[in-house]
This record gives C-alpha cells, structure tokens and sequence, in this order.
C-alpha cells in the first residue's frame, strides 16, 4: 500500500497566513506549508478532499486522474468541499464513488448533474464498503455528530485513517482489536494547548490514543504513525518531532509517499550542474597553471555546486554532530575496551577534552553531541543531550536484531530533526561524527550487506584487536550477515538487523542534509558506512558528500569506492568522533577561498 500525504494541516494550514505566532513565524522562514489534509491511497483512493487538496496534488507533482473513490470523514469544509466535483466532470466520463456519511452525501450531491457517471454511497459507524482494490470499514469518531473514520485494507497493507477524531470511542479501539495495521494516520492538532475544548487532539491525547491502540494490537512495532492534521498550536517542527518519537509516532511534510516505496524517496535534487560548469570554467581561467590546484581545484568546483554560486561563499559555517550509542555486541570480545567508556566519552565532549573537541575548537567548528542509545542514564548532563534517545544499547547483532523497526523508524527521524536544526542554525557544511564501544561491527556489517560482500572483506581491527580477535570479530559480522539473510534488501530492514540508534541517526542526518541541499563532510568508517545507508534511503545523496580521510577500517575505503569518493586526507586515522572530518575542513575553507580571490588570468595586465 502506498500513501501519499497531500496535506498534513489543520483547517487553517500552517502556517496560518494572518498569524505572527513564534510557530508560523518559524515555518514562514522556512518555506514550508502545510495544507489542509488528505491522502492518496494507491493512486485511486482519495481521503478526504478539501478546497487546497487539487492545488497540493500539484505541489506534490501528483495528479489526480486514477482516482476512483473519494472517501470523506464528514462535512467540515476543509474536509469536504465537494467542487472538486465540477472539476472532475470536465475531464472524465468514468464512474467515481463518493463515500461519506449523510450530511456529506446531501452537500455533494448538488453539485452533479443529474446524468453524472458519480455514485454516491451513504455510510455510518459499522458499515462496509467494498471497492475494487480495497476494502473499508467505517469506525465511529467523537469528532462531531456524523463524524467517521476508516480503516482501510488494500492488497498488502492496512490503514487507520483518523483525523478529526478527538479521543477514539471504547467501540472504535474494541473494534481494531488485533488489527495491526500498517499504517496510522492520526489527529494531533492543537500541541500543548489543552484548553481548546474541542473534541480534537493535543500531544497529550495523542499519545493516550497511540497507547490505547497499542493495548488491542492495533498498533505494533512495526506501524508506522504519524500525526496529522497539524495546527499553529504545535511547537516548533524539530521540537514536535521530539515530543511524537517519545510517543512513537513522526511527523511529516506534505507531498511524502508513505508505505512500501517511502523508504527509499528518490527525492534529492543534485548540485547544480550550471554552478559546477561556471566553476570549473573559473578555475581554468585562474592565474595559476593549469591543474596546478590539483585536489583543491575539485573541491571548490564541488562546493560551488552544493552552493548553487560562483564563485563560493567562504565556509564560515561549520557545524559537527557527534551520535553516541552502545552496541550489544561490545560484550562479546569485539573491542578491546568496555561499553562504560561510552558515558564517559560524552562527558569528556561536553568538557571540551576529547580528540575532536579540541580539533573543532581549532577549526571554528560548532560542535554537538547526542546521546542516541547509551547504555547509561546520564544523569547530570544537560537535558538537550538525551533528547532525541531511543533506548539503552543495542541487540548483539548476532544474537537478535538490534532495534525494533519502530525504533529505526525514530532513529532516522531523530536525525532527520537534528539536521534540520543544525541547518536553521546556519549550517553550509555538516559533519557527522560519532561515539560508542564496538561501532566498527555493526559498521562493517552494514557495509557488507550493503555491498554484497563477505564479513572478512570488510572487518578491520577496530580499537586494536589481536589476530585472535580479529578472527572472532569477523566471525560475528559473519553470522550477524546470516541471521539478517535477505531482509537486508531493505534499508530499513538492513538498520534495523545491523545497525544501532545512533548509525540510523546518522544516516537519516544525512539523508535530511542531502535532500535539503546541504553539503556532509564524512568521517571514518562509522560515518561512511551511515552514509552508504543514506544514499540507500535517499538515492543520490551521495552527490552532496565528500569524504574527509582515508580510515585504516577496509570497510571505509570499500564503501567509499562504492560512493565514488576520494578522501581529502591520508593521516593513517582511526579515532573516529568525527576527527578526521573535522581536520580536513581547513582543505575545504582554502579550496573555497582559492576559487573566489585568486587573480583570473583576464585580470592581469600582460
């Protein structure tokens, strides 16, 4: 089943265009809308359909035109406005079944003409509604008087959809017992604002309905939820991902296919082919010999193209993410240290001591860390850095998968998030570094599913292991890449089997970098093999990532082949953190500089 969302907002949109709110202000600033909602299941069934809906099938480059059955949850004007109607009669001849409760049916009925190929179908709570391809059952909503939602089965897949539901009656939730949907699109509308006395849903009611869902086996962990139905209300877009991923549901944008294909969104428009064409004509115009720049000359025509200018901005804005997670394997003798350092490790970042502290402080690099999934609470540090965690640890990717796909799921979204932040903040570069005991396992095996390659190919020493470890370390790559066997077609299978919280993290990072247009710089053998997961889950991502050093892990070199990047340095590294990403941007600032003050050849008086 595949879904797309063609508007997630509420009645009003957001941002509302006649609000100042800090909320609106914020999703002003960033270009994004969200409209009034409505989805497209399989290209033929549309749920709900208000007055933007024809107009954000365009934004999202969707048309219309299979659409077979119109499913309406009740008359509420952003959800039912049944001119779409007369559009329709211009254009087809074929039949269209219009479903809905009976107010719905009355407001849509004048607007046929009598002899229109349109069958109207009145339903109420209890109801069935057999279509071609899908099959509905209609389900009671506390919304308002006639109010509806449905519960949707396809050829392979189920879906609740609830908007406009308020708390879900005892009937409704009794009546999904065992479900396990796929799928649940639900309200979430007015946020923190409690005191709206209406029968919608705030964060708070959100979550108690997920729960509920959760009791009857409605919801599992593989459902995928997401809030729609979103008001100016809610908090800001980064924040709210925060407060639904504790929930375990997501958010958003308009215009994303949900189900089958939505994990791998072939949505990343590459850098600039003119910017890159300008580039490289000035550099060949520069008043240096020609190919005298060597590297450098690649790397500001490269940035020229992420940046859509030329010449290139100077690189003042560098900003670094450290993911931090622990790895179950990491009591089975893979590393040559214990999972206590760390919670140790993170502490050391946030005093400013470690490696890549000092290498950021050095450089103007900003730098971040995040608690993902480490195997200890923390307590003490400053909140903002458990604020995305998933769980403690991770499964002995050996022994058990090491997340549930729920988790990956919030994983990804959690990254997804914090790029969006990192970007809002200022970010031209990103770099994402990491932290955990045992990481290069799950790493190589990541890789090695990825690349279709055997566990001795891509497993490396790590902090240092022996002979003897290193045999056993490949040997539980090698069952781990068993155990998974042909899941890892799926990225999202491959992280969920192979991977952790923090390296979903910091591929869905990435991904978000990629589709947003901005440029990643890569690190060791953590970062690659999260960014080969990234070009899986958003192909042509890699087109925005440059490789900042050679690690001494054979997985890095062999995903980076993969890739088709060159690293800019060779230091023989391995400390991982994000460190060698972070000593290569000096390269990058200069090439960037060279291309925009260098004298051209024009210039010069000879």
């Amino acid at each position: 089943m595949q879904v797309r969302l063609l508007g997630t907002g509420a009645a009003d949109g957001w941002p509302n265009p006649f609000c100042t709110c800090p909320s609106c202000a914020t999703e002003r600033a960033a270009g994004r809308l969200r409209g009034q909602t409505s989805a497209l299941v399989d290209d033929v069934l549309l749920l709900d359909c208000g007055p933007e809906t024809p107009h954000a099938a365009q934004r999202a480059g969707v048309d219309l035109s299979r659409v077979r059955h119109v499913l309406i949850t009740h008359a509420h004007p952003d959800h039912c406005a049944p001119a779409f109607l007369l559009f329709r009669s211009w254009v087809r001849d074929d039949g269209l079944d219009v479903v809905g409760p009976a107010d719905v049916v009355d407001q849509a009925r004048m607007w046929v003409a009598p002899d229109s190929p349109v069958r109207f179908v009145t339903v109420e709570p209890g109801d069935r509604v057999t279509l071609v391809d899908h099959e509905v059952r209609v389900l009671a909503a506390r919304h308002t008087e006639g109010a509806v939602l449905y519960d949707v089965t396809g050829r392979d897949g189920r879906l609740l959809y609830a908007t406009d539901t308020g708390p879900l009656p005892d009937t409704t939730v009794e009546s999904v017992r065992d479900a396990a949907f796929d799928l649940v699109l639900m309200e979430e509308t007015f946020g923190d604002f409690a005191g709206h006395g209406t029968d919608h849903l705030h964060l708070e009611t959100f979550g108690e309905q997920v729960d509920r869902l959760r009791a009857v086996d409605a919801v599992h962990d593989g459902t995928d939820v997401v809030a729609i139905h979103l008001s100016h209300h809610n908090p800001p877009p980064a924040e709210l991902a925060r407060r639904l991923a504790a929930v375990g549901a997501r958010v958003v944008d308009d215009g994303t296919l949900l189900g089958q294909d939505e994990r791998v969104r072939p949505d990343v428009t590459p850098p600039s082919a003119d910017a890159h064409a300008a580039a490289a004509e000035r550099l060949a115009g520069l008043a240096t010999p020609a190919g005298a720049l060597g590297r450098l000359g690649d790397l500001a025509v490269w940035l020229a193209a992420t940046q859509g200018t030329v010449p290139p901005e100077p690189l003042y804005h560098v900003r670094a993410v450290v993911f931090a997670g622990d790895h179950g394997v990491a009591d089975h003798a893979v590393s040559l240290y214990p999972k206590a350092v760390t919670p140790a490790m993170v502490r050391t970042f946030l005093s400013g001591r470690a490696g890549v502290s000092v290498l950021a402080a050095q450089h103007d690099v900003h730098l971040r860390v995040l608690d993902l999934s480490v195997d200890d609470d923390l307590d003490g540090v400053d909140p903002s850095v458990t604020a995305f965690k998933v769980r403690r640890g991770s499964g002995a990717i050996h022994l058990e998968d090491a997340m549930t796909v729920a988790e990956t799921r919030q994983a990804l979204e959690a990254g997804a998030a914090v790029a969006a932040e990192e970007i809002a903040a200022g970010a031209q570069l990103l770099i994402s570094g990491d932290m955990g005991i045992g990481n290069t396992t799950p790493a190589a095996a990541l890789v090695a599913a990825s690349l279709g390659l055997p566990a001795a190919d891509v497993t490396g020493r790590g902090t240092g292991v022996d002979e003897a470890g290193l045999a056993h370390k490949v040997g539980v790559v090698r069952t781990a890449l068993d155990r998974a066997g042909d899941r890892v077609a799926d990225p999202v299978d491959t992280l969920t089997a192979l991977g952790s919280p923090d390296l979903a993290a910091s591929a869905g990072f990435m991904a978000a970098a990629a589709r947003a247009g901005v440029p990643v710089l890569l690190d060791g053998v953590i970062s690659v093999a999260a960014g080969l997961m990234a070009e899986r889950l958003a192909p042509g991502a890699a087109a925005w990532f440059v490789a900042g050093h050679r690690s001494t892990e054979p997985a890095q070199s062999l995903a980076l082949d993969k890739l088709g990047l060159a690293p800019v340095l060779d230091l023989g590294m391995r400390l991982g953190e994000g460190s060698g990403a972070v000593a290569a941007v000096p390269v990058l600032r200069s090439a960037a500089l060279l291309l925009r003050d260098v004298a051209l050849l024009s210039d010069l008086e000879l």
